[in-house]
């Protein structure tokens, strides 16, 4: 939505339909593990800039091999990516569950990954590294930390979700400081790698915010624009109780706990990523989180 506000000409290639149906028409099915397919139509399309989106994100793939439209998906891409004449710069997303949540790498092959899906990541990004370093296109990797905003889903839509109905339960007297993106910030900023004449020289940076975000202030502030009162706050022990019994019903089979051990520590843990390669691209972010919060509650009251 935002790249056509600036006049580029799109072709999405999904497994599925863009949840905004406004953008159907700029919509093609496409499975990126169906190499033929995927060629077909990159090649016709010719693209001057590609962003690499497609991915299994969820943590509920059992083994690595769960998670192949990462890890082959990647492969296909980049076999097709050297076929096109046109080709300028090539975004591609990676995660910032490339580390474990409680480390923080002194470099960006400094790889700690805990889950199946971090685990794939990592293939992905040494895939990357291995065989496009000598491309005649551009290219970068970019970490998305926590992105939300309008069209997310979870956990961030259940953390809003949790925020608006009183069951988000703070640890009390707990300041927890996070890099999380505003969705309108982050696109904001692969808007600018693919617009600046700056070279992408094989780079690795993490995609977020600025500011680091606090977590009580961010819930205080969902429920100040609904005219809602302040975030309870527990003790920490309560909210372990429900985590490892969220995580004791995950593994007899229900799918989506609000709370787990993994989303207790990955809420408990701060986390502060170096953002000044992203300042080279813009000093100034278009959104505030208050602006980000008033304009995702306008959403979720429209869905």
């Amino acid at each position: 939505e935002y790249l056509l506000t600036n006049d580029y000409e799109i072709l999405n290639l999904d497994i599925q339909k863009p949840r905004n149906l406004k953008l159907n028409s700029y919509w093609k099915f496409c499975d990126i593990l169906d190499y033929i397919n995927l060629r077909s139509n990159i090649l016709e399309f010719s693209p001057d800039y590609v962003v690499h989106l497609a991915a299994r994100t969820d943590l509920r793939g059992n083994s690595i091999e769960d998670y192949q439209t990462n890890t082959l998906g990647t492969k296909n891409l980049i076999n097709v990516l050297d076929e096109i004449p046109t080709l300028k710069k090539v975004l591609f997303a990676s995660s910032r569950l490339v580390c474990e949540i409680e480390h923080s790498p002194t470099t960006f092959d400094d790889y700690s990954a805990t889950t199946p899906y971090g685990q794939s990541k990592v293939l992905l990004e040494k895939m990357i590294r291995n065989n496009c370093h000598n491309a005649n296109y551009d290219w970068i990797i970019f970490r998305p930390t926590s992105i939300w905003g309008p069209w997310f889903d979870e956990p961030y839509r259940d953390f809003f979700n949790a925020v608006l109905n009183g069951s988000y339960l703070h640890p009390y007297n707990k300041k927890i400081f996070k890099s999380f993106g505003y969705v309108g910030n982050s696109v904001f900023l692969l808007e600018k790698m693919v617009a600046s004449d700056r070279k992408l020289h094989g780079e690795t940076i993490y995609l977020s915010d600025y500011e680091s975000l606090s977590i009580l202030d961010w819930a205080n502030a969902i429920r100040s624009k609904n005219k809602m009162s302040s975030i309870k706050q527990i003790p920490l022990i309560f909210l372990r109780l429900v985590a490892y019994f969220g995580t004791f019903l995950q593994k007899v089979g229900f799918k989506r706990m609000p709370l787990t051990k993994f989303r207790l520590n990955n809420l408990l843990t701060s986390t502060n990523y170096n953002v000044d390669a992203l300042k080279e691209y813009s000093e100034e972010l278009p959104f505030s989180m208050l602006q980000g919060v008033e304009i995702t509650l306008d959403w979720v009251n429209k869905h």
